[in-house]
């Protein structure tokens, strides 16, 4: 399994706005989605790793990819929406 830092837009019904998320995208070994994790926190052993994590955010935001809706991770197939 492979992974890596993408954006998720999600409606709020709250606040009545689209809000972007940074999440953690997970995929099969095909390359299609699997799921994603977005409660991102940063832990490192030292500062200089938080920054390296970071800078791996920011380049991952960077890339040109269409931007996640969290549909995306459903299928017809799939018979529970755990994520």
């Amino acid at each position: 399994m492979t992974w890596n830092y993408r954006v998720l837009k999600r409606h709020d019904n709250v606040v009545e706005e689209d809000l972007y998320y940074l999440i953690e995208c997970y995929y099969e070994a095909d390359g299609s989605l699997k799921g994603y994790h977005d409660d991102v926190g940063l832990i490192g052993n030292s500062t200089q790793e938080l920054l390296d994590i970071l800078e791996m955010m920011k380049q991952d935001i960077l890339k040109d990819r269409p931007i996640l809706a969290h549909e995306d991770f459903y299928t017809k197939d799939k018979e529970d929406d755990t994520v």
